[in-house]
């Protein structure tokens, strides 16, 4: 476990612990809200919480800064709640165990809440600081990861303000000035069971796998546990005649599938040759990832079957449609080096009668993002599926000028002596929503360094928090200046 001066080397490091000592999962925010609630009154600063759980502290301006550009700080209290197989971790209750390893901050076998607990830490920290500086305020949205509905609720007056510096991004040396827009899609596909005598069964368990961000890692991570398990089955099943009894893969909407498990049965007569083709399939198969999943793995145990299996037709459309369905990068923009357009097929999940689909889809474009959904719609009906998308965001248009952005490469480069490079993120930003809110909020998103989000591999690098502080701490005081 990290040694405590670690959370106590600084303001940002002390809050970010107080986050994490406080169950924070997306759709459940209501104690972290209530904390940061009472210690903004406790600070002493002007603090509203609306009935989303939204904060929203504001600090005035030292006298003599009143004309100077009202800044909001803006970040969301909520994290994505993953743990690692195996692990004895109650997300309802039990605090994010942290360990400090080589300069980075690791979750202890779930997923570490950097994302986006550290720059609310930032805000809270900034907040505290002795300094000349405008009015200046701390946004806090609930609900970000799971379709960003805090903000849906946000009171348009809380963005009453001439810049808005979102601490949500995840690479240092970067500012976001914009970003993709997308929905997620959820669909169900009709199936049927039946009662098969003389079956044995074989649990199957993919783990291991990259996964990610289904926005800022679809690129570099394009294998998803759902396809590859549905390709493995498909293949077993080109010899063998096997039924799928239950198929789960996936957990979140915005997380890329780096497991995937499968129950199926057969004839008890076929067992050896099933299991034998088994590892066959499974060593080419692995072969063939590996350079790009170092640590992938395939689990198989016996288990007894009790329940009635999908038919075989069912069991075949299932694992056509998991073939069908996009997932991965749609299209490129013209530079050939940033996405276009995305579709994470993020859940699969058998129930008794029908199958739960949910896909996450992402584009700069909303004539591309259409284009995506219709091709998805289609591959969902022809299994006689239906469905809808919903918690749709827009886009954040990057815009051709920015006295903000300039500012902070300004601030950039007199404290690295390098050029910080500008993107327009192939990932959902709250910054759309607020453009909606106030078209003339001068807007940029920054952040430290942090690795697997949406992982338990989640780290967070110590002294790039330390330095995007320094630097976010010289973008006011320079904002201060400006009349």
């Amino acid at each position: 476990m990290s040694e405590p001066n670690i959370f106590e080397s600084h303001p940002i490091f002390t809050y970010f612990y107080r986050m994490n000592q406080i169950p924070r999962c997306s759709g459940s925010e209501q104690a972290i809200s209530d904390a940061l609630t009472a210690w903004g009154k406790e600070k002493g600063w002007k603090t509203e919480q609306d009935e989303a759980g939204n904060v929203r502290m504001t600090k005035p301006a030292t006298p003599g800064f009143e004309s100077a550009p009202r800044i909001i700080m803006q970040g969301h209290m909520d994290m994505v709640c993953v743990k690692g197989k195996g692990v004895e971790h109650d997300f309802t209750c039990d605090p994010i165990a942290m360990e400090e390893k080589d300069g980075w901050l690791h979750g202890v076998g779930t997923t570490l809440g950097a994302d986006d607990g550290i720059g609310v830490a930032m805000g809270l920290a900034m907040l505290d600081e002795e300094m000349d500086a405008p009015e200046l305020s701390l946004v806090v949205t609930t609900d970000e990861e799971e379709g960003m509905n805090g903000v849906l609720s946000l009171s348009p007056s809380w963005l009453d303000a001439d810049m808005l510096i979102n601490i949500d991004s995840e690479e240092e040396g970067y500012v976001t000035g914009g970003c993709a827009g997308g929905a997620t899609g959820e669909f169900t596909m009709p199936l049927s069971r039946e009662t098969l005598s003389g079956q044995n069964g074989l649990h199957i368990t993919i783990t291991g796998m990259n996964g990610g961000h289904s926005g800022q890692n679809i690129l570099a991570e394009p294998n998803n546990a759902c396809k590859v398990m549905a390709e493995f089955l498909h293949t077993l099943l080109q010899n063998h005649s096997l039924r799928i009894v239950r198929f789960h893969s996936g957990e979140k909407h915005n997380a890329i599938p780096n497991e995937a498990q499968a129950w199926i049965s057969f004839a008890a007569d076929a067992d050896a040759s099933i299991k034998e083709d088994v590892q066959k399939i499974w060593t080419t198969m692995q072969e063939r990832l590996l350079k790009q999943e170092p640590d992938i793995a395939m689990h198989t145990e016996e288990y007894a079957v009790h329940e009635a299996a999908l038919t075989a037709e069912s069991t075949n459309q299932l694992l056509n449609l998991i073939d069908i369905l996009p997932h991965g990068v749609y299209r490129m923009r013209e530079d050939g080096k940033n996405v276009l357009a995305s579709d994470n097929l993020a859940i699969v999940d058998t129930k008794e009668n029908h199958a739960d689909v949910m896909v996450s889809v992402r584009s700069s474009s909303e004539e591309v993002l259409a284009e995506l959904k219709d091709k998805i719609d289609q591959a969902v009906h022809t299994f006689g599926g239906e469905g809808n998308y919903g918690d749709a965001y827009p886009a954040w248009e990057l815009a051709e000028h920015s006295p903000l952005r300039d500012l902070f490469l300004a601030v950039y480069r007199e404290e690295t002596g390098k050029d910080a490079e500008v993107l327009d993120i192939h990932a959902g930003l709250e910054c759309g929503l607020f453009a909606q809110y106030n078209p003339e909020l001068d807007m940029i998103s920054i952040g430290p360094d942090i690795e697997g989000a949406h992982t338990t591999s989640e780290r967070l690098s110590i002294s790039s928090t330390r330095s995007t502080y320094a630097m976010l701490k010289k973008l006011i005081a320079r904002i201060a200046t400006m009349r």
